[in-house]
């Protein structure tokens, strides 16, 4: 049996190869959770599940009853218990993680976190503003970005709201500005959108927040529409469209598949690496065939979701 028939039945044995197998370490996916506080029955954002308080009713699913807009009235006051809330924004950092968070109420804030303040504590977040002047809404990676006149929401608005610029000096043109906080450069659609204060340019920057780049680095779970099989994917922008997605992995779907495989990937969801140290194969014919080192490259066909492997390595074959 010659290594050239060898390398071609790999081939159709690891042809396609599912990404639940390289599922694996802790799953902390900084996706947005909501945590219902059990004391005010009130939700909240969390960027990632793991942060949402032990005892908390938690969900990746935003609940019809959450409010979202931080431009509450501050002197509206809300009666939690025996105690009376003030509806001012407060900021509040995880004790362990040190991530801040923003809580509608000083009583909303978790008792075990103690670094609470009404400042804002130029957390970086991705939270969504939208133009007073045009009614755009705009992508922002950090809180102290976020114009102070500016409504804002931590959950993507679906469309802008219709406006007219008519009789404004407007310039309905791609303008990019800095931050005079954070120097975080933005791409704003039309020139009355810009700060006060922020630095413009005609030129773009080397980098720029756009909605297009602001991808979450996590362990994202997403099931085919089709199949109805589950992957895993390592960024939230790889997901395919119309896949559902879930920042726990389903029932049945193990994350001791890639520690007990012994594989490793890396790269990206189009070009990648799959590392193999142990391939035992059967051949059918009464031979049993090992194979060590066997390398995978992957590549992703145009407009299709399926990631496809080629054998990249193979070393000699052994028996067993």
């Amino acid at each position: 049996m010659n290594i050239r028939y060898i390398r071609e039945i790999l081939i159709g044995v690891l042809l396609v190869i599912p990404l639940q197998l390289l599922a694996a370490g802790e799953n902390c996916a900084e996706v947005i959770a909501y945590g219902k506080n059990p004391e005010t029955g009130k939700w909240e954002v969390f960027p990632t599940p793991c942060d949402v308080p032990e005892g908390w009713e938690n969900t990746t699913t935003k609940p019809p009853e959450l409010v979202e807009d931080n431009d509450t009235d501050p002197n509206t006051e809300s009666v939690d218990g025996d105690k009376i809330c003030q509806q001012v924004i407060t900021y509040a950092q995880h004790p362990t993680s040190k991530n801040w968070y923003i809580f509608p109420t000083p009583c909303d804030v978790p008792k075990e976190w103690t670094n609470a303040q009404p400042e804002n504590p130029c957390a970086e977040v991705v939270i969504y503003g939208q133009s007073p002047t045009t009614n755009h809404w705009y992508t922002f990676v950090n809180a102290c970005d976020l114009p102070q006149s500016w409504k804002s929401t931590l959950s993507k608005p679906a469309t802008d709201d219709n406006t007219s610029n008519e009789g404004m000096n407007c310039l309905s043109i791609v303008t990019y500005a800095q931050s005079e906080r954070t120097g975080n450069w933005y791409a704003f659609q039309n020139s009355c959108d810009i700060p006060t204060g922020w630095k413009p340019s005609s030129e773009k920057p080397a980098e720029v927040v756009t909605p297009e780049n602001v991808c979450l680095p996590v362990i994202v779970y997403a099931q085919n529409p089709e199949t109805k099989n589950w992957y895993a994917f390592s960024s939230s922008c790889d997901v395919p469209a119309g896949w559902t997605q879930s920042t726990t992995p389903p029932e049945g779907f193990s994350e001791t598949d890639c520690t007990d495989f012994h594989a490793t990937y890396s790269g990206t969801m189009e070009e990648g690496k799959l590392q193999i140290p142990f391939v035992s194969y059967d051949t059918g014919i009464g031979d049993k065939l090992a194979f060590k080192a066997v390398e995978l490259e992957s590549f992703s066909i145009p407009n299709s979701s399926v990631l496809l492997f080629f054998l990249s390595n193979i070393p000699v074959v052994t028996s067993n």
